[in-house]
């Protein structure tokens, strides 16, 4: 990362820029000097520079990007999803039970069952939570 060091330095030739670009131009322009000892070329090394810094921050910003794009795989969203797909079964049998006059106590047993397993999978997702 920047450090106050490189902050200062970038503030000191980011001034001396400044003064570089409101002196007259002319034919000794190149080899002029400012008031530090540093010869007004100076400031497109350092925007080169300040330049390679802000491509770096930009690799760095979309690294972290591409790793927030990629979940690691998760066990509990697994367990979460397979639960939930045996719920769905559970409540399409008792649907057919009760269409086809099965005993009621069949029909119950397979409701309450999808309904445990149902708060299963909602506490398997919670917890795949980050």
């Amino acid at each position: 990362m920047l450090t106050d060091e490189h902050d200062a330095e970038a503030a000191r030739e980011s001034d001396n820029a400044r003064g570089a670009a409101s002196a007259p131009a002319g034919p000794d322009a190149a080899t002029r000097s400012s008031g530090s000892g540093r010869v007004e070329g100076e400031p497109l090394r350092s925007l080169a520079r300040v330049e390679r810094l802000l491509r770096e921050i930009h690799a760095m910003l979309d690294a972290g990007v591409r790793d927030q794009e990629h979940h690691s795989f998760s066990l509990s969203l697994l367990v979460g999803s397979i639960l939930q797909v045996v719920v769905a079964g559970l409540i399409a049998l008792a649907l057919l039970d009760w269409i086809f006059g099965a005993p009621s106590d069949a029909l119950l047993l397979k409701l309450a069952f999808a309904a445990v397993l149902q708060l299963c999978a909602l506490t398997a997702f919670a917890v795949s939570r980050p």
